[in-house]
């Protein structure tokens, strides 16, 4: 009898792996802004007055009795205008467990999904469908799923015993605890078969969510799908292909506590490196907190938008209903209504396309939240991987914002744009993988990584998978002991020019647990003296071109061989591998000037942006950008001019504020075609910047273009010569002020005001004294109209010529 089962759950687990070779397209969704709660059609009219678009319909099983109600609703909000999403109750099994072999509950679910989605599909107003929230409350792990698991990656229990260095007999004895004790010899705990466990761990999310979707999709193969609330960060790299939306919900009242930006960085990891499109889901603040008396609400929201957010959503009408009806009696300031009514002017949808990333494995706990890790999914091992690096991330960076990245991402991203790769904690890195990276090294990128880097494919924590010892410039990795310390740099490199010899890392200042009986070879730890480096630390010895040069420890062997602790840095090829021989960001901020340094010359690199700021984090100015947009948000009150260096700009100028070019970028030190974006951006507000096909090169000096109208019937561009300055009008918008003359190779290309080849247009030159002149041009054959020219502080109208 539990042979049979087994073969059923491996028929189960085979369908569903060939369902994975299937890939789905990407439909269009959103911007959705929505209420989770707000489903009665006594609802309707406090959805108006919120100035949402959608109404998220949430299915219980107990209204599938009777969907008419559902249907009534679903209408009345269509004849408000309102898209409709349908959430569908697939964490709300009526039969067996929530599982990827479980037959009951596979079949109850699909038959709800099939009931629900064939009798509500042909509404119109039906925007979209969602699946079931918090899956990982529901989610139920076996032994029995581990073993089907574990049968479609090894032949043999012989084959499995090899790997995990067991006895075990039969596959029977092959549990989840027997995987954990099979590792209790292991350094931290974890070998493979605990990374085994985990993976399984991953591919029951996915299984399940893949189950709903394909359900779905069998029914209506035209709507966009959405998932619904997902609460863990471990959880957003187990999203499988086919979703259009991922809903992010990560409250600061139960993860990190994060008032300021709501755990925004969740974002960025659902995102994937551009593989799905995502929506935050906002907690709503109560009127006796913080966030509501400082307005943080309305800055989640913008925040949201910078992050690539495709919509907002509020958790939930039981939370916002108190507030709201405070509000509603009040005669004065509606902070949240005002708030939810301004994301029709925010520009959501802007897809950031970041220039560094994290390659994310759901292993690390990170931290744990009500005795849950949330970052991964070995408990206990390495807290604050790779959680410390991602909420010091959380804002993004002088250059923007980050990107993540999983294994199976590697194979289909685009790694020539990203100048650094992070790998915090990345246990596995199959031969595929470790091929892919050590050539995108080759080719100019580089990688910054720390001690476990391909531990599963090396079954050890102090070897690297081939060829990444060659990689990271190692001869020699072993010796792994317990340390505490500093990293002292020793040695210059010329790739990380900021990391000088001399500086020292440290640790934040907090209350510090007395660690007893470790760490006796480099230092005590003690209460008083907290270190950037606490933990297992293994000792390397360098090829010949690496270079050792941040230090934790340091001697010479018998043979008169320097043994390090700490970093090395290798050129290989044409970019840089930087290795750390311990958990990098467990304890080191990137809030330490040494910190800053290295991540700062890594994070340099392949920059598209740069914004003029000292320090490497982003404070209150925050900002993304993609190939053609920036998307700027103001944190203070008052308003503040922002400068971004746009290195890709290619010479074309951006509308939403001033561009300025010089006309020798090289000699100091900037790429061609490089423009100095100025922009204006209001108190708690946002400002978007967008690239038109606007050419400017000035001939000598430097040339400033404003373009203030660019439409598909009008272009209107001022343009300023040499030493243009730029002053803010009443808070509200720049303007150029005062310009020496300059000549200036000045094309309008085709684009969204169409300039197609021997096309007439009607150009008016109104020079700064007032004085102006009309005339004809005609487009050159490669469909550019050129307008260059000597200009001080003229102003360019250019209309389609009747």
């Amino acid at each position: 009898m539990g042979h049979r089962l087994l073969t059923a759950a491996l028929a189960c687990v085979a369908s569903s792996w060939a369902v994975l070779a299937a890939p789905m397209t990407s439909r269009s969704a959103g911007p959705f802004t929505f209420v989770y709660g707000l489903e009665r059609l006594g609802d309707l009219p406090v959805v108006r007055d919120l100035g949402l678009n959608t109404l998220y319909v949430d299915l219980r099983p107990a209204d599938l009795a009777d969907l008419e109600p559902c249907r009534t609703l679903i209408r009345a909000a269509h004849s408000e205008g309102l898209q409709v999403i349908v959430g569908l109750p697939t964490t709300e099994p009526v039969a067996g467990r929530v599982g990827p072999c479980d037959t009951p509950y596979r079949e109850s679910v699909r038959e709800i999904i099939t009931f629900a989605v064939s009798r509500l599909r042909s509404e119109p107003a039906v925007t979209a469908w969602a699946t079931g929230h918090s899956l990982e409350r529901t989610l139920k792990y076996s032994d029995q799923d581990f073993r089907a698991y574990l049968q479609l990656g090894y032949p043999s229990l012989d084959h499995l015993n090899a790997s995990w260095g067991s006895n075990l007999q039969t596959w029977m004895q092959v549990t989840m605890d027997s995987a954990r004790a099979a590792d209790e010899a292991q350094s931290h705990g974890v070998g493979r078969a605990s990374v085994d466990l985990a993976d399984y761990q991953v591919w029951a999310f996915r299984e399940v969510m893949r189950d709903w979707l394909e359900t779905i999709r069998s029914l209506d193969p035209d709507r966009p799908v959405l998932t619904g609330r997902v609460t863990l960060y471990r959880s957003l790299v187990s999203i499988p292909d086919g979703y259009d939306m991922v809903c992010v919900s990560m409250p600061p009242d139960i993860l990190e506590p994060d008032l300021y930006a709501h755990n925004v960085h969740a974002l960025d990891i659902a995102r994937r490196g551009g593989r799905f499109r995502v929506l935050q889901v906002l907690r709503c603040p109560h009127p006796s907190s913080d966030a509501y008396a400082t307005d943080a609400f309305r800055d989640w929201l913008q925040l949201a938008a910078v992050h690539g957010a495709a919509g907002i959503a509020v958790e939930d009408w039981s939370l916002l209903e108190v507030a709201y009806a405070g509000e509603v009696r009040q005669d004065g300031h509606r902070r949240l209504t005002e708030a939810l009514r301004e994301t029709a002017n925010l520009p959501f949808g802007i897809q950031p396309q970041p220039t560094a990333a994290v390659l994310y494995e759901p292993y690390a706990e990170g931290l744990q939240v009500t005795n849950q890790p949330v970052y991964g999914y070995l408990r206990d091992l390495l807290p604050g991987e790779p959680s410390s690096l991602a909420y010091a991330l959380r804002l993004g960076t002088r250059y923007g914002v980050m990107d993540y990245l999983t294994l199976e991402d590697l194979a289909d991203a685009d790694l020539r744009r990203y100048g650094v790769v992070m790998a915090p904690a990345c246990l596995k890195l199959g031969p595929a993988e470790a091929e892919l990276l050590a050539g995108y090294v080759r080719s100019g990128g580089a990688v910054l990584a720390d001690l476990g880097l391909g531990m599963y494919q090396s079954n050890s924590w102090v070897q690297l998978p081939k060829p990444w010892m060659e990689v990271c410039g190692l001869q020699w990795l072993g010796n792994l002991e317990g340390k505490a310390g500093d990293l002292a740099v020793a040695a210059q490199v010329p790739e990380l020019p900021s990391v000088q010899p001399g500086m020292r890392s440290h640790a934040p200042e907090m209350p510090r647990q007395r660690v007893e009986g470790l760490y006796r070879s480099t230092a005590v730890a003690t209460d008083r003296r907290p270190f950037s480096v606490i933990g297992e630390t293994a000792e390397g010895r360098a090829n010949a071109d690496a270079l050792a040069f941040a230090h934790l420890a340091l001697r010479f062997d018998e043979q008169r061989q320097a043994c390090f602790r700490g970093l090395i840095a290798n050129r290989y090829g044409a970019g840089l591998a930087v290795f750390a021989t311990h958990a990098l960001w467990s304890r080191w901020p990137l809030t330490d000037a040494l910190s800053q340094a290295l991540h700062g010359d890594l994070l340099a690199r392949r920059a598209r942006y740069a914004l003029t700021q000292t320090g490497l984090l982003q404070e209150n100015l925050h900002f993304a950008g993609s190939a053609d947009d920036v998307l700027l948000f103001n944190r203070e009150r008052g308003a503040q001019v922002a400068e971004v260096l746009a290195f890709d700009a290619e010479g074309l100028a951006y509308q939403g504020g001033c561009t300025q070019f010089t006309a020798a970028p090289t000699q100091v030190g900037l790429p061609p075609g490089t423009a100095r974006l100025l922009a204006l951006v209001p108190g708690r507000g946002t400002v978007h910047l967008q690239r038109r096909p606007v050419l400017v090169q000035p001939l000598s000096g430097e040339a400033m273009v404003q373009v203030v109208e660019y439409t598909p019937q009008r272009v209107e561009l001022v343009v300023g010569g040499s030493d243009a300055t730029v002053r803010s009008w009443r808070d509200r918008r720049l303007e150029m002020v005062a310009s020496r003359p300059c000549e200036v190779r000045l094309l309008l290309r085709n684009g969204a005001y169409a300039v197609r080849p021997g096309s007439r247009h009607t150009v008016t030159l109104t020079w700064r004294a007032g004085e102006s002149q009309t005339a004809t041009l005609i487009a050159s054959p490669e469909g550019e109209l050129d307008l260059s020219g000597a200009y001080r502080l003229d102003t360019l109208v250019i209309t389609p010529a009747p």
